[in-house]
């Protein structure tokens, strides 16, 4: 019988290559998920999108950080039983130059419908005045029947720069509240409020399901992992999956990328039982499909100006500071495990410098300022950068296996927090 993680030659050359090919199809850090049973968690939420497709005159809205799987969520959460047996879904996402104009005749270039006379005709070709405006766009989607109903979905909401949008999609929410069609709105979009995508109007808030997205729980990071290696030979042992889990810090983005990584490395060693050793040799690897912004945010924050610059070991503290629910943290909770990792004790004002800088532009701004009753606490600006500073900081030897265990206990307490789930 052979150990955990040696070699096993079950598979011949062949076999181990079409293995390869299957993990790297399964796991997917670089795109949406697309099919539902690869859909790990998020039931409530998929439920109450669907409630709002079967609820005329309702719209919804999907807010939360970045990397927490939205666009996987609107994607996929109208399929398989307990929806409508036809559905006309439409994707537009939203770029930084888009109107309130360009992203509706976008979704009209994918809405085709069939006239009386058997001939098809795209949505965009029925427009009859420009701008477009809520009254224009209630008539077009009254064209949808009771047995052929549509979705629109605008993601990336967020990125336009444009003003008006807010306000004008605002106004054709409510007017399609009060004038129902067969076609359901789902905006979506980084943000901590739905009234940071869309403007505020009291008239609509009966007519938006607002659906936040938090960061998954130990639990559904488990099931991105272990739902795709069921559909294969491979095996994980409880260390190695709980790390890939720890180090995803709630992002289903870096447990797609850590198990990837990490399976790769088993079938190159030729053993189908995935390890600890695995997930650590994967750490840098797993960093192909981030997004360069992070990594360049990073660069700029550690720049050494200077000997004895201690930039990167602040930046791993903070990674590794008790949070809140919200991703804040105190100056005080960074004591404890920069002390650690210098060696010696580290109070506040030796860091505070430091902390103040990576505030500012000239470090990227890669933390912000976020007070909680009146008391100062700090944040990272794009929440998928911390776990990347934790890989980075592991891959760099800025921080060893045992600082990560010894602060592991603190930021597992609001990871573990499960959400409410359906009965």
């Amino acid at each position: 019988m052979s150990k955990l993680g040696s070699r096993n030659p079950a598979l011949d050359e062949d076999g181990w290559r079409s293995l390869r090919d299957e993990v790297l199809d399964l796991f997917t850090p670089g795109a949406p998920i697309d099919e539902l049973t690869l859909f790990s968690g998020r039931r409530n939420q998929v439920q109450r999108l669907r409630d709002a497709l079967l609820s005329k005159g309702r719209h919804g809205v999907v807010f939360g950080e970045r990397g927490v799987g939205k666009t996987s969520l609107v994607k996929i959460f109208h399929l398989g039983k307990g929806g409508p047996q036809r559905l006309h879904h439409v994707y537009v996402q939203c770029l930084k130059h888009d109107t309130f104009e360009t992203i509706w005749r976008k979704a009209f270039r994918r809405i085709k419908f069939t006239e009386e006379n058997g001939t098809d005709k795209w949505a965009d070709q029925i427009i009859e005045r420009s701008p477009l405006d809520a009254d224009e766009i209630g008539i077009i989607l009254s064209n949808f029947g009771n047995n052929d109903p549509a979705v629109l979905i605008f993601d990336e909401f967020d990125r336009m720069e444009d003003k008006a949008v807010r306000e004008l999609m605002s106004e054709t929410i409510k007017q399609l509240s009060n004038d129902p069609t067969n076609a359901t709105i789902i905006i979506v979009g980084v943000a901590q409020a739905v009234t940071e995508l869309i403007a505020e109007h009291l008239s609509i808030s009966r007519a938006l399901v607002q659906i936040q997205m938090p960061r998954m729980d130990m639990d559904e990071l488990r099931e991105i992992v272990t739902s795709r290696l069921r559909r294969t030979p491979l095996k994980i042992s409880d260390d190695a999956l709980w790390r890939i889990v720890f180090l995803s810090s709630g992002l289903p983005f870096y447990s797609h990328a850590l198990g990837q990584s990490a399976a790769l490395i088993a079938i190159e060693r030729q053993t189908l039982t995935i390890t600890e050793n695995h997930v650590d040799a994967s750490i840098p690897n797993s960093f192909t499909d981030l997004d360069q912004t992070l990594v360049d945010a990073y660069v700029k924050a550690t720049i050494e100006s200077r000997k004895g610059n201690i930039f990167k070991k602040v930046l791993a503290a903070c990674a590794l500071a008790e949070q809140d629910e919200l991703g804040r943290f105190s100056s005080a909770s960074v004591e404890a495990p920069l002390s650690y990792i210098i060696g010696r004790e580290m109070k506040i004002p030796s860091f505070a410098f430091h902390l103040k800088e990576l505030c500012g532009p000239d470090r990227g701004t890669i933390l912000k300022k976020a007070e909680r009753v009146g008391r100062l606490r700090y944040r990272f600006n794009e929440p998928m950068i911390q776990p990347y500073i934790i890989l980075k900081s592991l891959a760099d030897g800025v921080i060893g296996n045992d600082a990560l265990e010894r602060f592991s206990i603190h930021r597992q307490r609001s990871l573990s927090i499960l959400p409410q789930r359906l009965s």
